[in-house]
């Protein structure tokens, strides 16, 4: 009877501290807070020094006018570009190192693709990385599967 017991009698004069049926959170000694008209203009002064910092922070880029430069500087700027311009045109590219395919797809098609020079050293590397393989043996000192309370 003793879990019930303690459960069940709630004015036990010798208690001290929290029990089961004592509150864990204390009571409310302040109302909660209704949104009144001074709470909103609270909110809208904050809302107002936020939207103020930020525009502090911020650069407005479409604000600085394009117009800032002279003709002369305009100018001198065009053609530097286009000089530059130009003579990266007289780079020569780098060439092909594939031939040309300049015969029919039926000829090309007939022509032997790899040498037999190329077949053979292809054959003899994997015939001996074959035999590499076969000859590779796997030593361990102990053992691999150990039993525990084996009678």
């Amino acid at each position: 009877m003793g879990c019930f017991q303690s459960c069940m009698s709630k004015d036990e004069p010798d208690s001290q501290g929290p029990t089961e049926t004592s509150r864990l959170l204390p009571e409310p000694t302040q109302p909660i807070p209704t949104m009144s008209d001074s709470s909103k203009t609270d909110e809208e002064s904050a809302l107002n020094r936020v939207l103020q910092k930020t525009a502090n922070d911020v650069i407005d880029v479409t604000y600085i006018e394009p117009h800032s430069m002279e003709n002369a500087e305009v100018s001198g700027r065009t053609r530097e570009y286009r000089s530059q311009v130009a003579s990266l045109r007289g780079v020569s590219r780098p060439v092909a190192k594939l031939p040309p395919n300049n015969q029919p797809p039926a000829v090309m098609l007939s022509k032997e693709l790899v040498s037999p020079a190329d077949v053979r050293f292809v054959t003899d590397r994997s015939e001996a990385t074959a035999a590499a393989v076969e000859s590779m043996e796997v030593k361990h000192g102990e053992p691999l599967v150990v039993q525990f309370a084996a009678p």
